[in-house]
């Protein structure tokens, strides 16, 4: 299957942010790093390995760009492992983020 890449404008963050969902084998709530955000999606580092395809939901907050807590459902569009984490892409499908 071919990678899907965002054509959308991103913008470099590098924030925490809390992502649930089928995480590791089971439900669970984890931290991960939010690299980079677009309007439709977002590049996260997680140090929990993610499967593509998965439903998750990310919980963030980046004062600079949103006034208030943002919460995104997503779906895991590709995860691929690098020594001690996993980089992985999230797309938040139509439910798109208005900057």
């Amino acid at each position: 299957m071919k990678a899907y890449r965002r054509n959308y404008e991103r913008f470099r963050v590098n924030a925490i942010a809390s992502l649930t969902g089928r995480i590791a084998g089971g439900y669970e709530k984890r931290s991960v790093i939010i690299k980079d955000l677009s309007s439709r999606g977002a590049g996260i580092i997680s140090y929990s390995p993610l499967e593509a395809m998965n439903k998750v939901t990310l919980d963030f907050e980046i004062p600079p760009l949103f006034s208030q807590p943002v919460r995104k459902e997503a779906v895991i569009a590709w995860s691929k492992p690098e020594s001690d984490h996993w980089i992985c892409g999230l797309n938040f499908g139509i439910n798109s983020l208005a900057f």
